[in-house]
C-alpha cells in the first residue's frame, strides 16, 4: 500500500463522496473499512454534485458526474479525481479559493480577495510567547477556545477539514494568510498539519520562544491518566506517513472533569485545535497541545459524537472568580507573586500588638495593686516631713525664747552688782522660766532626733517606692503607645482580611520589609465589576508580622472592568488595573529604601516597569527599543 505522500493527486483530494447506489454521502474511512464498498465508478465528486445549476458553465451543461477513485490508507484514506475525469470549473475541489472565501465570509471573517488575507475577529494572538508572560490563566484559555469569534473560526476550519484531504488542501491554499485584530499574521497552510508538520513548526517557534495556534491531525493510540490526562497519537517509522515524531494532547487535572468524555477519543482519527508547544519536563522533552474541551477543540473525522455524548462541563460564568484567576496568573508571572497558604494567612492576621497589650495590661494590674501602699507610704512620709519641720520650728522658737530669758536674767544680775537695789523676786522667776524653757528645748531636740532618724531609716525605702512609681508611669505610657499600635494593627489587618484568601507575597528580598498584596472583586452591575487591591509592608520579627506605620498602608487600588470585554480579551480588560498596581508596588519599593532615581529611565522615557525574570527583579524601560535597566539589589 502506498503512503499518503507517495500517492499522486491532482486538484484536491477529499474525505467524502456521493455513493451513486445509495445516493447518500459516504466517507473514505467507511469505504476503507468495508472492502465490499470498494467498487469502480461508484463514487462521484460531492462538490460537483452539489454545485448549483447557475454556477455551471454553458459548455459544461451536458457533463457527466466526476467519477472518483478511492485511495486506501490505514491512517488517512481519501477520494481523488479518477483518470480522465474532470471537475466542474467552479467545483470547490478543483480550486479551494472560492470555498475558503465563501466559508470565511459566512462565519463573519473579512477576506481580502486580492491579498487573500483572512481576518479573524479576536484579539487573542495566533502566536504567543511560551510561558504566557502576559498572564493568561487556564480558565482564560478555556474561554479563549469557547469564545464566539474563535468558535466561528474553528467551525470554519473544521468544515474545511471535513471536506478536504489535508495534504492536497495545504498545497492549494499556500497563498492565504490569517491576520487577527492585533495585526499578527501567519500562513493559513501552517495552521493545519499532520504530526510531523506541527512538530516542525513547534521547533521553529521554540527557537523564538513562541507557541503557535495550530490544528494537528492524528490518530489517538493511548490515553494515560496520571492525575493529568495524556493522550498520545500513533507513530510510524515511515516518514511519508507524517507521524514519525511523537505528539500528545495534555489535559490538566483541573480540567479532567470538564474536558468531556475522554473515552470518545480512543483509536479515533481527530484534529485538535490549540497552542502547540515544546515542554521541557524533568525527565523528557515533549511536543504537546493542551486540551480544555473536546466539544470546542476536537474534530472527529469519523462518526462524530453529539454534544450530549461528549458531556463536557463548561466553566461556570463567574466573572469575579475569573478576574481573580487572571490577576493571580499575571502577578505570579510578571512580579513573581507567591500566594500565601492558609496557615501563613492565619499567622499574618494575628494582632501581635494586642497580645503584647494584654500582657502589659496584666502586668500593670499587678503593679497597680501596690499603688495604695505607695500612696500610704508617701502620705506617712510627707506627714513625717511636716512633723520634722514643725519640730525644727518649735526648737528654733524655744531656743529663741531661751536666749531672751537668759539675756533678761543677765541684765537683772548686773543691776544687783551695781549701787542700785535688786528685785530678788524677779530674778528668781527668770531662773525658773529658764529651767522650764531648757527642759522643753531638750524634749523638742529628743523628738526631732527621733523624727530625723525615722526619715533616715525610711529614705532607702522611699527611693525604692519612687523608682517603682517611675516604672509604673513608664509602663502606663508604654501601654498607651502599644494600645495605639494595636488599634492601627487591627485596622490594617482587618483591611487585609477583606482580601482573603487572595493574599500574596512579592519576594523582593528586602532585608527588613515584606511586600504583601491582597486582591478581591465586587460586582457593580450586570456588565461591570471592580477589581481591588491593597499593598502593605510588613516587618517579620520572631515569627511575628508587624505592619509599617505609613498612610499608604490604608490605600486601595481599584479599577472597573467591563465584563463583556473581559470575556473577549481579559488582558485588555484588566490592563489598566495592572498599570495602577505596578505603580503602587514601585511606590512601596521606594518606601523600602530603593532610590527614586533608579525607577526612572536615564534616557528620558519616564518611570520604568518592574519585571521578574530568571528569579531576579529588574527595572526595565517601557520602550522595547531601550536597553536601560537596573537589577533590584538591596544595600544593607
Amino acid at each position: 500500500m502506498k503512503t499518503i505522500k507517495e500517492v499522486k493527486t491532482s486538484d484536491l483530494s477529499m474525505n467524502w463522496a456521493i455513493d451513486l447506489k445509495t445516493k447518500r454521502k459516504i466517507s473514505a474511512r467507511e469505504v476503507h473499512n468495508n472492502k465490499r464498498l470498494k467498487e469502480s465508478n461508484r463514487y462521484v465528486c460531492i462538490g460537483c454534485q452539489e454545485l448549483s445549476k447557475n454556477m455551471i458553465m454553458d459548455n459544461e451543461k451536458n457533463k457527466v458526474p466526476t467519477i472518483l477513485e478511492h485511495v486506501s490508507h490505514d491512517e488517512y484514506p481519501f477520494f481523488r479525481r479518477g483518470k480522465l475525469q474532470k471537475h466542474y470549473e467552479r467545483c470547490r475541489f478543483r480550486s479551494p479559493d472560492s470555498n475558503v472565501i465563501s466559508l470565511a465570509s459566512m462565519n463573519g471573517m473579512r477576506v481580502d480577495n486580492r491579498t487573500k488575507v483572512l481576518r479573524i475577529l479576536t484579539s487573542a494572538k495566533l502566536v504567543r510567547k511560551v510561558g504566557s508572560p502576559l498572564g493568561y490563566s487556564r480558565q482564560a484559555y478555556s474561554k479563549f477556545f469557547t469564545h464566539q469569534a474563535h468558535q466561528k473560526f474553528y467551525y470554519f476550519l473544521s468544515t474545511l477539514l471535513k471536506e478536504y484531504e489535508i495534504t492536497t488542501f495545504k498545497n492549494n491554499i499556500s497563498a492565504f494568510t490569517v491576520e487577527n485584530e492585533n495585526g499578527d499574521k501567519v500562513k493559513f497552510a501552517d495552521i493545519f498539519g499532520l504530526q510531523d508538520d506541527i512538530v516542525e513548526q513547534v521547533e521553529k517557534n521554540s527557537k523564538k520562544s513562541l507557541s503557535g495556534l495550530a490544528v494537528i491531525i492524528g490518530t489517538v493510540s493511548k490515553i494515560t491518566q496520571k492525575g493529568h490526562l495524556l493522550i498520545e497519537f500513533t507513530t510510524s517509522k515511515n516518514i511519508n506517513n507524517g507521524n514519525t515524531k511523537p505528539f500528545r494532547l495534555f489535559v490538566h487535572q483541573d480540567y479532567v472533569s470538564k474536558v468531556g468524555d475522554i473515552r470518545l477519543l480512543e483509536n479515533q482519527k481527530i484534529a485538535c485545535y490549540g497552542f502547540a508547544e515544546k515542554k521541557v519536563l524533568t525527565y523528557e522533552t515533549v511536543n504537546q497541545m493542551e486540551l480544555f474541551s473536546i466539544e470546542h477543540q476536537i474534530f472527529f473525522f469519523d462518526n462524530p459524537p453529539s454534544c450530549e455524548c461528549i458531556g463536557s462541563i463548561n466553566d461556570s460564568d463567574d466573572p469575579p472568580a475569573y478576574t481573580l484567576q487572571e490577576c493571580e496568573s499575571f502577578i505570579s508571572r510578571f512580579w513573581g507573586a507567591e500566594r500565601l497558604t492558609d496557615q501563613e494567612i492565619r499567622e499574618l492576621h494575628i494582632v501581635h500588638n494586642q497580645s503584647k497589650l494584654n500582657y502589659l495590661k496584666a502586668g500593670l494590674i499587678r503593679e497597680g495593686a501596690k499603688e495604695e501602699n505607695y500612696e500610704e507610704f508617701i502620705k506617712s512620709w510627707n506627714s513625717l516631713i511636716l512633723e520634722t519641720e514643725r519640730a525644727k520650728q518649735q526648737l528654733k522658737q524655744a531656743q529663741f525664747e531661751l536666749q531672751n530669758v537668759a539675756k533678761t536674767h543677765q541684765d537683772i544680775s548686773a543691776k544687783f552688782m551695781s549701787k542700785f537695789g535688786l528685785n530678788f523676786k524677779s530674778l528668781r522667776a527668770l531662773e525658773v522660766d529658764m529651767q522650764r524653757i531648757k527642759k522643753r528645748t531638750h524634749e523638742i531636740e529628743r523628738l526631732l532626733n527621733i523624727k530625723e532618724n525615722e526619715l533616715e531609716q525610711n529614705n532607702g525605702l522611699k527611693r525604692q517606692w519612687e523608682e517603682w512609681y517611675q516604672f509604673l508611669q513608664k509602663q502606663r505610657q508604654v501601654v498607651i503607645k502599644v494600645e495605639r499600635h494595636a488599634e492601627k494593627e487591627i485596622l490594617l489587618k482587618q483591611m487585609l482580611a477583606d482580601f482573603n484568601p487572595f493574599i500574596f507575597r512579592i519576594p523582593l528580598k528586602n532585608p527588613k520589609w515584606n511586600l504583601i498584596l491582597g486582591l478581591n472583586t465586587n460586582v457593580i452591575n450586570e456588565n461591570r465589576l471592580a477589581v481591588k487591591a491593597i499593598v502593605q509592608l510588613y516587618e517579620s520579627q520572631n515569627q511575628a508580622w508587624f505592619p509599617a506605620d505609613h498612610i499608604s498602608q490604608k490605600q486601595f487600588i481599584e479599577y472597573q472592568v467591563s465584563i463583556s470585554q473581559l470575556n473577549l480579551s481579559p488582558r485588555d480588560a484588566i490592563k489598566g488595573f495592572y498599570l495602577k498596581l505596578g505603580k503602587a508596588i514601585i511606590e512601596r519599593i521606594v518606601l523600602m529604601g530603593w532610590p527614586t532615581s533608579k525607577c526612572q529611565c536615564l534616557k528620558g522615557h519616564g518611570t520604568m516597569k518592574l519585571q521578574f525574570r530568571n528569579a531576579q527583579y529588574w527595572f526595565e524601560c517601557w520602550d522595547q527599543k531601550c536597553d536601560e535597566e537596573y537589577q533590584l539589589i538591596w544595600v544593607n
